[in-house]
């Protein structure tokens, strides 16, 4: 007798009730914080779903309001400093310096 395999029938079935039909961001350069403020405001959509969309908004805004107030840069503009003073202070520090740079 076979085992494994593929049976008919099994499996789950397509289209199934679980499946899930979410809104897709606007293609207007809509930011993920624009676009849950507006599930947020919606009527139509189920309470359920705007509740989410405001603890989403809520967390985004406070993480961004706390990091403002500290003075602290973002990701990106912590990374791009990070990136302009590495190697400062240490012997391989002046190896990328094109301003003293002399190409032969």
């Amino acid at each position: 007798m076979p085992r494994g395999g593929a049976r008919p029938g099994a499996g789950r079935k397509k289209g199934g009730k679980n499946e899930r039909k979410l809104e897709a961001p606007s293609p207007e350069g809509e930011t993920a914080l624009q676009y849950l403020h507006r599930l947020m405001r919606d009527p139509n959509i189920d309470p359920i779903r705007r509740d989410w969309a405001a603890k989403m908004a809520v967390r985004f805004e406070q993480r961004a309001a706390a990091a403002a107030a500290a003075g602290q840069p973002g990701k990106k503009a912590a990374a791009e400093q990070a990136a302009q003073t590495a190697g400062q202070g240490s012997e391989w520090g002046d190896d990328l310096d094109t301003s003293s740079s002399s190409v032969n």
